[in-house]
């Protein structure tokens, strides 16, 4: 069984590399911006939720 935690970070990481691929393909942003996207969606998007998740379940 996969723990929650697990779940929500498949989530996001996969959203985050979606994310990031359309924005190399599709945008002409700087590639500092695309690497900050790709990791606060990432990593800091699911430690928030997880930690918000935490607190409602204690």
């Amino acid at each position: 069984m996969v723990a929650r935690e697990n779940k929500v970070f498949y989530v996001f990481g996969a959203s985050a590399l979606v994310i990031f691929l359309a924005l190399v393909g599709f945008t002409e942003y700087p590639s500092w911006v695309n690497t900050v996207v790709l990791f606060v969606v990432g990593i800091f998007v699911p430690l928030l939720v997880n930690d918000l998740l935490d607190d409602r379940e204690s």
